[in-house]
This record gives structure tokens, C-alpha cells and sequence, in this order.
């Protein structure tokens, strides 16, 4: 059992993931104000450091769900449109 947590640590050394979770408990710490949802914290904390701005794909998300929820609402009024005019 030893050997297998041996290798599993060295794996995980490695691979620096560690050293990643250490610099985001670091970072998480020395915030003046504390987020309110601290693995959302963590995933965009994840999220930047591979070039990817998590809070801006949020926003984009937001507003293409609500796109969807106006065009889903237009082709309920156009489908209804056309079956008044079937009748």
C-alpha cells in the first residue's frame, strides 16, 4: 500500500499538481476580500492559466441561453402564426 501512495505522490509531483493547489490556496489567502463561492474561485484560477477567461465564457453563456429562450418564444408565435393561417 505504501508503494502504491509513493508512486501516486511522485505522479502527482510530476505533474506539478501540487505545486498548482499550493499557488491557489496561497492566492485564495492573500485576497483582501474573499469570494463568495471559493471553487468557483478555483476553477477560474484553473481556467486563466490556460488562457481561457472563464468569467467572460460565463457571460457569453448567459446571453446565448437567453438568446435561445427569445428565439425559442419567436418560433413559438410564428408556428402559431401559421397554423391560424392553415385553418
Amino acid at each position: 500500500m505504501d508503494k502504491k501512495r509513493e508512486l501516486y505522490k511522485r505522479y502527482l509531483d510530476e505533474k506539478h499538481v501540487m505545486d498548482t493547489l499550493s499557488k491557489i490556496i496561497v492566492s485564495l489567502y492573500e485576497l483582501q476580500e474573499k469570494p463568495e463561492d471559493p471553487l468557483q474561485y478555483i476553477q477560474d484560477y484553473l481556467g486563466s492559466s490556460n488562457g481561457i477567461d472563464m468569467p467572460a465564457i460565463r457571460t457569453e453563456n448567459a446571453k446565448m441561453a437567453k438568446r435561445i429562450e427569445e428565439l425559442k418564444e419567436q418560433l413559438e408565435k410564428l408556428q402559431a402564426k401559421n397554423n391560424e393561417g392553415k385553418t
